[in-house]
């Protein structure tokens, strides 16, 4: 469960749409909070405001809080690795698309997916016989077939629109930029309008890689 923030302000109303992610999934609550260090909660009159409200809600809610001692190596090194690692897939994502900056937030979603879904390492208990953090958390095999081709690749859709009142068939080329957030879709970025769509695993023909670039 990933979630991109435009600001921290946002950062209660995501957490609360996890909670309800949790316990529509599983039937659990969220009892316990590992934040980062408390430092980082301290930087503008806008975080320690969200950090009072996050705070004041959890509280409410019966959730520990705790964070993390500041610059520990020890304690920061698997966080920080997993990051340095969906950042350089972002990278990777967006030059051999040859995509523009602007989608380095769909690229980073699509890391951390494909992050999910590859076997976790042996040395940590609860990756068994190379499961992956997808099945551990959801105890089912990740659906791969839904994935049409490498990030940034132009596909040709065929969706249903209306004309005259009457349902019609169009194709429309657009490029992968991941999947929704149930999985059971792609987005496809509009090439046209600029705008993204879903569009549902029937409905793709064609695959190809840019060879300049697009966006």
């Amino acid at each position: 469960f990933t979630v991109l923030l435009k600001s921290y302000s946002k950062f209660l109303d995501a957490f609360k749409k996890y909670q309800a992610f949790i316990w529509t999934n599983f039937q659990k609550k969220v009892v316990y909070f590992y934040a980062n260090s408390d430092t980082t909660w301290q930087a503008t009159d806008e975080i320690k405001h969200a950090k009072t409200k996050t705070c004041k809600y959890m509280q409410e809610e019966g959730i520990l809080v705790s964070t993390s001692p500041p610059n520990t190596r020890q304690l920061n090194g698997l966080v920080e690795g997993i990051s340095g690692m969906c950042l350089h897939y972002m990278n990777r994502f967006l030059m051999v698309g040859r995509l523009s900056q602007k989608l380095r937030g769909r690229a980073w979603m699509y890391a951390v997916m494909i992050y999910s879904i590859t076997p976790g390492p042996s040395s940590l208990p609860q990756f068994k016989d190379g499961e992956t953090p997808h099945y551990v958390m959801f105890n089912a095999m990740f659906d791969a077939s839904i994935i049409p081709g490498p990030f940034g690749c132009t596909v040709s859709t065929k969706i249903i629109g209306t004309k005259s009142g009457q349902a019609v068939r169009c194709s429309k080329q657009g490029i992968y930029v991941g999947l929704s957030q149930n999985s059971k879709s792609i987005i496809v970025l509009g090439l046209e309008n600029k705008k993204t769509m879903r569009v549902y695993p029937v409905s793709y023909t064609h695959l190809t890689l840019p060879t300049k670039r697009i966006v």
